[in-house]
């Protein structure tokens, strides 16, 4: 895979809502425009500050104050006229807010995990995508499941992208909670909702009528986001999917502790992938433990399990790449924490094999992706794995 195209696909599981400390400038308010945490802008003779954890969600200011401020309640508990606060630091600004705490944490301030999502391909019509999504409190999850959007960001995987997905959701006793899975999204009540969240969140804008998503509340536990294509041919055999999970409203306590997804790993294009937002207080981290598995697949009865992954670990960040890797792994025995890796990889699914790939990192807030691909450049059945193990 070229890097431009590999550098797209990490970019899927990014969403562009980046806390800014420092002087703001100001702009007049375009609706189809994405802001980060500090954008300050200009509604008639109102001036706002993008106090939440990011992104407008399409809508004007005063009618989303979840996410802006007017800057006349920041001016008055500054005790400075309005025309002044914009000169301030965003820092002094969001610090100002009655009861504010840092975007998206708890009243804490703890960093925590609000949105994942995982990318793979999808075989057959029997062949279908998990996504295993772990979630701790409770929390409004908006679910989606993307195929024709993937050609949107470029011409070459419109070719190999689902047609027409489907989505079935699960709990962990694999029960189908029919009333979170979807065809086209279109026919969700919240169908406007999703439209306009999708569009301000991910690079996949918008969202197509054929696609899969829903927005549900769910609490505590594990659940499964199965896909499949429902249009499937066996005449243009294998192609990807992605799903992803977004917390609607990162100023709750709900959290998600862990995601994975296991299917065939290709050279090339047929890697796999998932990817992570941590957000929160800067200053603080979360302990994150990261395990790209294909050997050990074979003792739960895997045929074809792939041996030799190697696992990367990127961040989104300012590089002309727009991402920079921070760690790799293809053998989990050779880092200095193993005894740790697999002490943590047996409480979760078992004993890793030799091969496998693993890791333990302790990562700021920020948007990460971990990437898993043969070592030899071999066709074969791998699973990825991400979860919060922070004590």
């Amino acid at each position: 895979m070229s890097m431009p195209l590999k550098t797209l696909f990490i970019l899927l599981g990014f969403f562009f809502s980046f806390s800014l400390f420092g002087q703001s400038p100001i702009e007049d308010y375009n609706a189809s425009k994405s802001y980060t945490t500090g954008a300050l802008v200009l509604v008639g003779e109102e001036s706002y500050i993008m106090s939440g954890s990011g992104t407008s969600l399409g809508q004007a200011p005063a009618s989303n104050t979840s996410v802006w401020t007017n800057l006349s309640v920041a001016a008055s508990a500054l005790g400075k006229p309005v025309e002044e606060v914009p000169t301030l630091s965003t820092a002094t600004i969001l610090g100002s807010l009655p009861n504010a705490n840092p975007p998206g944490s708890d009243a804490t301030g703890t960093p925590k995990i609000v949105r994942m999502s995982v990318r793979g391909h999808i075989g057959t019509a029997d062949d279908e995508r998990f996504m295993r999504l772990s979630v701790s409190g409770n929390a409004s999850v908006m679910v989606r499941a993307i195929g024709p959007s993937l050609g949107d960001l470029n011409a070459d995987l419109a070719a190999v992208s689902l047609i027409d997905p489907e989505m079935f959701i699960y709990d962990n006793s694999n029960n189908e909670i029919t009333a979170n899975s979807n065809d086209n999204y279109t026919s969700r009540s919240e169908a406007s909702q999703i439209s306009s969240i999708s569009s301000s969140l991910s690079i996949v804008v918008p969202i197509k009528s054929s696609e899969s998503a829903s927005i549900a509340d769910y609490s505590t536990g594990t659940y499964y986001a199965n896909v499949r294509d429902k249009s499937y041919s066996s005449s243009y055999g294998t192609r990807i999917g992605w799903v992803g999970a977004d917390i609607t409203d990162t100023s709750g306590t709900g959290k998600f502790t862990g995601v994975s997804t296991r299917g065939v790993i290709k050279p090339g294009d047929g890697s796999m992938f998932a990817s992570f937002e941590i957000v929160g207080d800067s200053n603080s981290t979360r302990k994150i433990f990261l395990r790209g598995r294909g050997a050990s697949l074979s003792t739960l009865g895997v045929a074809n399990a792939l041996s030799n992954i190697n696992l990367q670990l990127f961040i989104f960040d300012n590089s002309p790449t727009g991402t920079s890797l921070i760690d790799s792994n293809t053998d989990y025995t050779l880092e200095s924490n193993s005894a740790e890796i697999a002490s943590k990889a047996k409480s979760f699914y078992g004993d890793l094999d030799a091969t496998d790939a693993g890791l333990i990192v302790d990562l700021a807030p920020g948007y990460y992706s971990i990437w898993a691909e043969s070592e030899t450049g071999a066709t074969g059945v791998g699973w990825v794995g991400i979860d919060d193990i922070t004590e």
